[in-house]
């Protein structure tokens, strides 16, 4: 049983941006989690200011979970449409890992999703190699849609990196359990 700590998913504000890029550009780096890219991928994941820019987007929210005052994690959810949200940018700090924190944000993300966005679908990206972690979002309750997008190739140490796409029906028909 992991250890759940107690903690407020809230939505970032423009002063939380530094710290919200930087719990993304160590958790994508650290080679020990579930989404090191540290061998795939050049350059940080986002900085202070394409963070600002998401929290003034319309229909976009950056929600983070702080827990004594600290960010220990965020994700990025944008609806593009009435009907889809877009999951991304779910990092959990390496010192936080393995405590269920990823699961309560996600799960956050997508009541947001449905209450606040009014949107019919979460749809996330994972890259291609990244196979355990695409197995945790289908026992959530997404499912591969068979499409591919491609991952930037001036960014890319490794050829042929590819994004799979996966999607969770909201409402009463996307009632899974998020394990």
């Amino acid at each position: 049983m992991t250890d759940e700590p107690l903690l407020e998913i809230r939505s970032a504000s423009e002063t939380d941006a530094a710290s919200v890029a930087a719990v993304v550009v160590r958790a994508y780096a650290n080679e020990q989690g579930w989404v090191s890219d540290a061998e795939l991928v050049t350059g940080e994941r986002t900085s202070p200011d394409q963070v600002r820019a998401m929290i003034r987007a319309p229909r976009s929210v950056v929600l983070v979970a702080v827990h004594d005052a600290t960010i220990v994690a965020t994700c990025h959810l944008r609806a593009s449409d009435r009907a889809t949200a877009h999951l991304g940018m779910l990092a959990v700090d390496p010192a936080w890992q393995s405590r269920g924190i990823s699961r309560r944000l996600r799960t956050a993300a997508i009541a947001y999703a449905e209450e606040a966005l009014a949107c019919e679908s979460v749809e996330l990206e994972v890259l291609s190699v990244h196979e355990g972690l695409r197995r945790v979002y289908e026992r959530s309750g997404f499912i591969a849609t068979g499409e591919t997008r491609p991952f930037p190739a001036h960014v890319a140490r490794v050829a042929g990196l590819h994004f799979v796409v996966l999607r969770r029906s909201l409402g009463a028909s996307g009632q899974n359990p998020d394990v």
